[in-house]
């Protein structure tokens, strides 16, 4: 959060999310409240100009599901190695 107690879209005692202050700076325009700022590598502290950028909310959404599967599959075939070398997980 950064202290911009004049921002239009500042949060109640004046804070703005700082990923959206900069995706802001970065456009040259204030975000939409349907904008969203997606942090391309997924690290939410990383707020550099080149690692966001503004969907609508439906894209942001699709995305992140896709980043959500995409892990999720990944963490199956991890499993699976795991078991084909060291046989079944410990709680099973």
């Amino acid at each position: 959060m950064v202290w911009e107690p004049e921002h239009p879209n500042a949060y109640g005692a004046g804070w703005v999310l700082e990923h959206r202050l900069i995706a802001e700076q970065t456009l040259g325009r204030r975000l939409e409240s349907s904008d969203e700022v997606h942090h391309i590598n997924r690290i939410k502290i990383d707020n550099r100009p080149e690692n966001l950028v503004v969907l609508s909310g439906g894209d942001h959404a699709h995305i992140t599901a896709l980043d959500n599967w995409r892990d999720l599959r990944d963490l199956k075939a991890e499993v699976a190695r795991y078991r084909e070398l060291y046989g079944p997980l410990p709680e099973e």
